[in-house]
């Protein structure tokens, strides 16, 4: 084969199939992308097995022609600047810029290397955009399990029919509402391997570019025009996650998202010095603030931040770092939701975003430190 490639063009194709080819594999040839030119229409295969990429982009084609090189060879060279003229002959693929040149070994894996997943029976799913969809799964990313034991904690959750992204790791429930322009209802799991997959296949780029997605009762084929993506889904039935977070709500305050999670963040160092130490919160009916508090050791700390909303005594614990993710993901000032049992769930959401967290287990003690800072403040 022979044609002729930008070379941010080139880099881009590489950078798009990164998140699919495996470090390691004992299947040497996944290790390996498929490059394939037909016409003008270059494109860069990738799998890991249960995921199947391929990047494209438009080239000056001078011979068609198919073969495979590592990926880590390909990544090597596309560092190169200006156009590149890439030729390759049946162990070699050469990359030349006037007088910068590479060659990279190459082979033929034809026998070998999977063919692109066939669907059965595909159904349009959504529409949507590829920024929106990568900002949503990142925004719930932090409720997904890393125990690989139970699939269901480590995927997310596609809830189309309530246009809603779900992640449950066990203590805490994130949930991403999202816009699709067009939306079929249906619901389906796909492993938490998504994200980075479709971070790097959508790239940097600040065009903002749409994303077909249809599945079958295995795969989903996520089309854009720059990739087409195959994700294998995770089998089981998805959580009953809408009557988790349908708990009681005896009170409601407004808070500054920013506030709550530059005090949970300061918690989370000062946790550092026993992690088992839970962030206390505390408030009554008598001032507009939540007192906070943490003890670690000989070392104690507290704040208050401003709330809007009338509620009689509300104690519980929380776990600091839970606390500080969730405000990270809200753009908007929050809602905070809750029973006045201390050993209930919260929720704090805005708009777009609801995380609701399982509280620490404290004893009454507990509190006296945090109350008395409240009668204070």
């Amino acid at each position: 084969m022979q044609f002729e490639i930008y070379s941010k063009d080139l880099k881009a194709l590489g950078d798009r199939v990164s998140a699919v080819v495996p470090k390691k594999s004992s299947l040497n040839y996944l290790e390996y992308v498929k490059v394939e030119l037909i016409g003008r229409n270059l494109k860069i295969h990738a799998t890991d097995v249960d995921n199947y990429i391929i990047a494209r982009a438009d080239v000056n084609s001078f011979e068609d022609g198919t073969t495979w090189v590592r990926y880590d060879d390909l990544k090597r060279v596309t560092g190169m600047a200006g156009d590149v003229t890439v030729s390759s002959t049946e162990n070699t693929m050469r990359f030349a810029n006037g007088s910068k040149a590479y060659e990279i070994s190459c082979t033929d894996y034809n026998d070998v290397f999977p063919e692109i997943p066939v669907m059965s029976d595909a159904k349009p799913a959504m529409t949507i955009t590829d920024k929106s969809i990568v900002e949503a799964l990142k925004k719930i990313s932090c409720c997904v399990s890393a125990n690989e034991a139970n699939k269901l904690i480590t995927s997310f959750d596609f809830n189309l029919s309530e246009n809603e992204i779900v992640a449950i790791d066990g203590h805490r429930i994130g949930i991403a509402k999202i816009r699709p322009s067009a939306s079929e209802g249906g619901r389906f799991l796909i492993d938490r391997k998504i994200l980075p997959i479709l971070t790097a296949a959508v790239g940097k780029n600040k065009t903002v570019e749409t994303i077909d997605v249809k599945t079958d009762t295995k795969i989903a084929c996520w089309e854009s025009a720059d990739f087409s993506l195959f994700t294998r889904l995770v089998d089981g039935t998805p959580y009953n996650y809408q009557q988790l977070i349908n708990v009681a709500q005896d009170w409601r305050v407004k808070a500054c998202t920013r506030s709550l999670e530059r005090i949970a963040k300061e918690y989370v160092k000062v946790g550092k010095i026993d992690s088992t130490k839970p962030m206390m919160f505390y408030k009554n009916s008598s001032k507009n603030v939540f007192a906070t508090s943490m003890e670690c050791a000989d070392f104690r700390t507290s704040d208050v931040f401003d709330v809007d909303g009338y509620t009689e005594e509300i104690k519980f614990g929380m776990n600091p770092q839970f606390i500080a993710d969730a405000c990270s993901s809200l753009d908007d000032d929050m809602t905070i939701v809750g029973t006045y049992k201390s050993n209930a769930p919260i929720i704090i959401k805005d708009s777009d975003y609801k995380f609701l967290i399982l509280p620490v287990n404290v004893n009454e003690a507990n509190f006296g430190f945090v109350t008395k800072q409240f009668e204070e403040a």
